[in-house]
């Protein structure tokens, strides 16, 4: 029996008073030597099934781990073919794997394939949560001024951001007004009126002069003066209100010329 070789590795001896060995260790399984049985499931017996994280080609002394950037969660692998790609949004660092190493990064994204938790980087105007498999543009409303955001940041009071993917926002136009988070700006209803940029809400809006009109939403500037034989007060979006809470007819007793605020009586002595 001293003489007696210890089968290959790779190959096994199944029965006594061979010469050679019987054959090749079966794919799916390895024969470290010694092996008994072309299909060991113990190193009592040689060898083992292969093991998660490799495969065994037939003939194999020991299992050959799956390359970086795959996996193999199953027992009994035969081919390099039965390695997995690492699937999106996570990341595959090591040989041997039974499966990724964890989550893609915040601020990245992990194509199909990759071997780190930062293969690749969001742009800006761009964002990516942990687990990514590819950036999401910003909605209109929020932008991300710099790339590996993981989330995009609202756009400010007195700004707009009016599409996806924005880097910077847009300062809001005058006759409007921008609440934080605008993507389009608001227009200063009718009976106000702003000739500045950057209004943040509606109560910048300036109401209309008193002797002077603003029919319209947007304004810039008011339209110009009330109607002769009439008067208007603040906030007037009429130029010959009548009956109204900013203004009216002239009232008997009084004159109003253009751009009249109030009415104006007549001089003592007259009518």
């Amino acid at each position: 029996v001293a003489n007696c070789t210890s089968c290959d590795a790779g190959r096994f001896c199944d029965s006594v008073g061979l010469s050679l060995p019987v054959g090749l260790c079966d794919a799916g399984y390895y024969c470290s030597g010694g092996a008994l049985s072309s299909q060991p499931t113990s190193t009592a017996q040689g060898g083992g099934i292969c093991p998660r994280g490799g495969y065994c080609q037939i003939g194999s002394a020991t299992p050959i781990g799956c390359p970086i950037g795959t996996y193999q969660n199953v027992t009994g692998s035969k081919t390099p073919h039965d390695c997995l790609l690492c699937p999106a949004g996570f990341y595959c660092a090591g040989t041997f794997s039974p499966g990724p190493t964890g989550a893609c990064d915040s601020g990245c994204y992990c194509p199909t394939g990759s071997v780190s938790s930062c293969p690749v980087v969001s742009p800006a105007g761009y964002y990516a949560p942990s687990s990514s498999s590819a950036p999401t543009p910003c909605e209109a409303g929020y932008y991300a001024p710099s790339q590996k955001a993981s989330n995009c940041t609202i756009c400010p009071a007195g700004f707009y951001c009016p599409s996806q993917a924005l880097t910077n926002y847009t300062i809001c136009p005058s006759g409007s007004y921008c609440p934080l988070g605008s993507y389009v700006p608001v227009r200063c209803p009718y009976g106000t009126f702003s000739g500045q940029v950057g209004l943040q809400n509606v109560s910048q809006c300036t109401s209309c002069n008193p002797g002077e009109y603003c029919p319209t939403n947007g304004m810039t500037s008011t339209a110009g003066n009330c109607s002769a034989g009439y008067y208007c007060t603040l906030g007037s979006y009429m130029y010959r209100p009548n009956f109204v809470g900013f203004g009216d007819l002239c009232p008997v007793g009084s004159y109003c010329p253009a751009g009249s605020s109030s009415p104006y009586p007549f001089p003592a002595g007259t009518y």
